[in-house]
């Protein structure tokens, strides 16, 4: 007989006629498959992750050395390409030609630099998104159960006894009693226990989102105030005179009258200026300005800001013909404390000063009631000469002939444009909302767990963590009483 070690196979035959094909069968064929691209996701996630905010820290912490180190342009330099041109030359003294350089890159006014205040803002939107996630799903969505271990390390715990009431009636009367305190309670239940989350004053956390939108709201809208508006801090217009304000605008102010008066003690007790705001030559508003009381016009604000004196000098040519004839402003200070003033001569290429006696003291140089004048080649610091005028009297300088027509005084205006000036009001306002919502309206948050132990019967035990929030304490000794006298139990 013979012996089988293991099954048989039996394998087909193919049908008569058909050939069976040499070889293994052949493979069955691919699928290709492409993943789905969320561009939204990828977005979001690269704004939110770490890693971004990591870089941005150090880009800005880089960008904050070089601010420190290196020489700075004077505050509100850099809003006056003239005034910035002027103190430029400073920093080629001493970066040689590598200061153009800084100056492109904005390197020389680095904290006013539009690319710095958007690395601040990008920053605070980076941080506040990878914050969002994570807030929200405490607020929305918290854990109700919590292990033995949080309760027993809590710093504020308290176990209490249910004189024998079952677990479910104990959770109900804990729950009334949490919700007479005003929390918002939410319970999940198991076979034998029953796990409670109560909390209060859980949109509070929002307020550090307030904080931080207002923060992005305060660099937009000095971004806004930067590229599409100005501020002119040292306007200056003699009274009688007439001066554009510039900046792209067909605006000109002139002004009528400065009152300036005075407590008795010294101190100045008002100081105003009746001014004529002009459009293209065409009057388009009158008013009185003040410190708090500016003129105002399609946007741009006119503050009243300082005083001083100014001279009304007229100058003449040989045929008689006035090249000049206006109030010069003295707001400039010599070494010696004059007042000092300028205008140009376009027609004669002069510079001329006009410097005043110095203010409460004899001056052997310029006696009271005289003016001195200074002239300069355009581009020459050699003055080609200096003479003392007597008001009202003409005197001839070279080939001109100069008069010192009166004393008077000019006003000093600010000049500002700021169209991101509603989004700064609306930052301030959520800032102050923010710090009370985070102050005032702190999130607290008790756990509760009722259980039934085999020697002790059924237990009630609260626990919460509350960091930085003093007034807890006695919150906690609140809710627990409410539990305690609404459930009927004991510690």
């Amino acid at each position: 007989m013979q012996s089988v070690k293991g099954p048989r196979q039996i394998v087909p035959q193919p049908p008569a006629g058909e050939v069976e094909a040499a070889g293994p069968p052949p493979a069955p064929a691919r699928e290709s498959y492409t993943p789905d691209v969320d561009v939204f996701d990828m977005v979001w996630r690269f704004f939110c992750s770490t890693r971004l905010a990591l870089i941005l820290i150090l880009i800005i912490a880089s960008a904050s050395l070089a601010g420190t180190v290196l020489l700075q342009a004077p505050a509100g330099t850099s809003a006056d390409p003239v005034q910035y041109a002027q103190w430029l030359p400073q920093a080629r003294a001493k970066y040689g030609s590598v200061a153009d350089l800084l100056s492109v890159l904005q390197l020389l006014d680095v904290f006013n630099s539009i690319w710095f205040r958007l690395l601040l803002a990008m920053n605070i939107i980076v941080c506040t998104l990878n914050r969002w996630n994570g807030l929200w799903r405490s607020i929305s969505r918290p854990r109700v159960r919590m292990g033995d271990g949080f309760f027993r390390k809590a710093s504020h715990s308290v176990v209490l006894s249910a004189n024998g009431a079952v677990v479910g009636a104990a959770a109900d009367a804990v729950g009334e009693g949490l919700a007479s305190q005003r929390y918002r309670v939410v319970v999940e239940r198991e076979d034998s226990r029953v796990y409670l989350y109560a909390d209060k004053n859980r949109f509070g956390k929002l307020g550090t989102m307030l904080n931080h939108l207002s923060l992005v709201l305060i660099l937009t809208g000095a971004i806004a105030g930067s590229v599409l508006g100005f501020r002119d801090r040292e306007f200056m217009v003699p009274v009688g005179s007439e001066r554009p304000v510039g900046h792209g605008t067909a605006l000109t102010l002139r002004v009528d009258q400065f009152i300036d008066e005075y407590y008795p003690e010294g101190p100045p007790k008002d100081f105003r200026s009746d001014a004529v705001l002009f459009d293209n030559g065409v009057e388009v508003g009158r008013h009185t300005i003040r410190v708090n009381d500016p003129l105002e016009y399609n946007g741009i604000r006119f503050y009243q800001s300082f005083f001083g004196p100014a001279a009304v000098v007229e100058v003449k040519d040989a045929s008689g013909k006035v090249l000049y004839g206006d109030g010069v402003s003295l707001a400039w200070r010599s070494k010696e404390d004059r007042p000092v003033g300028s205008f140009t001569v376009p027609q004669s290429g002069l510079e001329v000063y006009i410097v005043g006696p110095v203010s409460g003291k004899t001056d052997t140089l310029i006696p009271a009631g005289q003016m001195r004048v200074e002239t300069y080649r355009l581009g020459v610091r050699v003055p080609e000469a200096m003479e003392n005028l007597v008001m009202g009297r003409p005197k001839k300088i070279g080939d001109l002939e100069y008069t010192f027509v009166r004393e008077v005084q000019f006003t000093g205006l600010q000049v500002a444009k700021d169209p991101g000036a509603p989004l700064i009001w609306l930052a301030s306002t959520l800032l102050v909302v923010g710090l009370i919502m985070v102050f005032y309206l702190p999130h607290r948050r008790i756990w509760v767990v009722c259980r039934t132990d085999q020697e002790k019967g059924t237990q009630v035990v609260l626990g919460a963590t509350a960091r930085r929030d003093v007034g807890f304490d006695e919150e906690f000794r609140r809710v627990v009483g409410a539990v305690e006298a609404r459930a009927g139990i004991d510690k």
